[in-house]
């Protein structure tokens, strides 16, 4: 149990849970944002792809810190324009932040407990992530109204992960060491293609369903108060699991 009850776990569950809240509300704010003035679907699936083309691109030496500053600069930013030339380069740089802290996370926690608890440790950071993931989009639908603040207001949101992280002191012993030895990555993925088609498709359901469910809900006469909670629906099936 020392894994689970460690301050570096702690600390990461709490830093996620301000991304996943994050990021659950503004792949739907976006897509609201964007229909409101008057854009199709086409641009929606341009802007979530801008994001995750984001993420493909990261620089990988920038600190777990720089990231969290990067997406909530880039989510405010959002606020004060709707060119869509900036938008997309505030989505691309949004997802290489994004992208970054999730692998930093997902390593991070996989290293923070022994055989014995780990399946337990990933089990509870992920269900964390995605129980404030769905939370993202019930918020959403509560503060509709605050068009004047709404993206500055979910760009606040990803600063409340910076005293978490700044307090996680250093890579666990296994990732600082060198412990084990790893293979090359053009000789371990080749051996690995279920896993990589899985979270292929996993990726492109959670992106889709965040962004264009809602207005999938709406284009059927449902409001937006009520459709983007179609959003948190499925999410909550994914926390559940």
């Amino acid at each position: 149990m020392k894994g689970i009850l460690s301050r570096d776990f702690l600390a990461l569950i709490l830093s996620v849970a301000a991304v996943g809240l994050g990021l659950g509300a503004t792949l739907p704010l976006m897509a609201l944002a964007l229909t409101q003035a008057g854009y199709g679907t086409d641009i929606v699936g341009l802007m979530t792809a801008m994001q995750v083309g984001g993420g493909l691109v990261v620089a990988p030496f920038a600190s777990r810190v720089a990231t969290v500053i990067v997406a909530a600069l880039a989510t405010i930013a959002m606020q004060f324009t709707l060119n869509l030339w900036l938008w997309a380069a505030l989505r691309l740089s949004f997802g290489a932040a994004l992208m970054l802290l999730f692998t930093i996370g997902e390593a991070w926690v996989t290293q923070l407990a022994d055989d014995s608890t780990r399946g337990c440790v990933v089990a509870l950071y992920a269900t964390n992530f995605t129980l404030f993931q769905m939370t993202g989009p019930v918020l959403v639908s509560a503060i509709g109204g605050w068009q004047a603040t709404r993206f500055a207001m979910w760009g606040a949101i990803f600063l409340l992960a910076l005293p978490a992280l700044a307090s996680i002191r250093g890579a666990p012993h296994a990732l600082a060491s060198g412990e084990g030895q790893h293979g090359d990555w053009r000789t371990v993925l080749p051996r690995m293609p279920a896993l990589v088609i899985g979270t292929g498709f996993f990726a492109l359901f959670d992106t889709l369903a965040l962004s264009l469910m809602p207005l999938f809900a709406m284009s059927h006469g449902v409001g937006e108060d009520i459709g983007v909670l179609f959003a948190s629906a499925i999410l909550f099936g994914d926390t559940a699991m």
